[in-house]
């Protein structure tokens, strides 16, 4: 029954797909912030009130509903964009061949990034789906608040460089530097505070998933060679290479992984870190081909992150190592760690 209503969203979307797309283009924003927080006021409102007045599971329907037709109004609003019936069919051709392309390498990416539980559940066991799920989760949460962000503004950005090699490499190893030193410490923390984190949010039974949450939180540190990859091929116009890519790395993501689920739970999610480091050298090798490139530059631009993430390690485990209680040095850990991220950063 509520199927139907909610494929009322595809035709909204589609409405706002190109508007959106072109605000993203020019950088706006302050435009895309604005609708996000006005749609979600109403759908709020909406829901509430339908909640209140009994309406059960649709009132979560129609809060979806109504947010996506206020961000379809605001957006035809701001834009001035409005499609017409003036149809070339070069142009048609030109969008669809670079449109599938990239529809495939979307695919790929999905498929690849949630095999790994297929695989848990299926080889290993469904207590070991549970904490591994668990600990994945939190990654992932982490990872869209940290990066979420600079992946959305990093094409526009990227495709600023106009396929100029050396101003895209420019603007790659800036992007990496200015990344890593902002997203490395941060998971430094995670890393050190999951033993308290996991069994705070979900519970003393989950504490077996903090290792899996702290060897995601060493693929975190990674992410900052990973992440741009795809933008600044997708800068680069060629959808061919952007598809390749996708496949090479998914390929060899899913045959790491894969393969290692045959030695147990604790390989399987070591083998994420093979698997980052396999997806960061195959998209250097991308690279190569379309910026100004080079590895020790690319790296040096690692120091700073590397650097406040050893200090936040040095002085957590200089102050567990305190004769003080428990409550005491969670407290001034946080606190140090607090003051060296913030200090750190008015650096930046």
């Amino acid at each position: 029954k509520v199927l139907p209503y909610l494929a009322g969203i595809i035709p909204f979307s589609a409405l706002t797909a190109v508007q959106d797309a072109i605000q993203r283009k020019d950088l706006m924003f302050k435009g895309i912030a604005l609708r996000s927080l006005v749609s979600v006021i109403v759908g709020a409102i909406v829901g509430v009130s339908l909640a209140y007045y009994g309406a059960g599971m649709w009132s979560l329907v129609f809060k979806q509903l109504s947010e996506v037709a206020v961000v379809t109004i605001l957006l035809w609003r701001m834009s001035a964009w409005r499609p017409s019936f003036d149809i070339h069919w070069k142009g048609f051709s030109d969008v669809f061949n670079y449109g599938k392309m990239i529809a495939g390498a979307r695919l790929l990416d999905v498929v690849a990034a949630n095999v790994d539980d297929l695989i848990v559940g299926a080889v290993i066991g469904q207590r070991e789906l549970g904490l591994y799920s668990i600990g994945k989760k939190i990654y992932l949460i982490c990872n869209d608040l940290l990066v979420g962000v600079t992946q959305q503004i990093s094409g526009p950005l990227f495709s600023k460089a106009n396929q100029d090699r050396f101003v895209l490499g420019k603007m790659y190893k800036t992007a990496v530097h200015y990344c890593a030193w902002l997203v490395m410490p941060l998971y430094a923390v995670l890393f050190l505070f999951s033993p308290y984190i996991v069994p705070f949010l979900f519970g003393a039974q989950w504490v077996d998933a903090v290792w899996i949450l702290q060897i995601f939180c060493c693929v975190g540190m990674l992410f900052p060679l990973y992440q741009f990859n795809w933008s600044v091929i997708m800068a680069s116009g060629n959808a061919k290479k952007s598809f390749y890519y996708s496949l090479l790395r998914n390929i060899a993501g899913v045959a790491i992984v894969s393969s290692a689920v045959h030695w147990g739970m604790e390989i399987f999610v070591w083998s994420q870190i093979i698997r980052i480091v396999f997806s960061i050298l195959i998209g250097f090798l991308f690279l190569q081909s379309i910026v100004d490139f080079n590895y020790s530059g690319v790296l040096l631009s690692l120091v700073p992150g590397f650097l406040t993430s050893g200090f936040v390690f040095l002085f957590f485990n200089i102050i567990s190592a305190l004769n003080v209680g428990y409550v005491y040095i969670l407290v001034l850990n946080g606190l140090v760690s607090a003051s060296l991220l913030l200090a750190s950063y008015c650096i930046m």
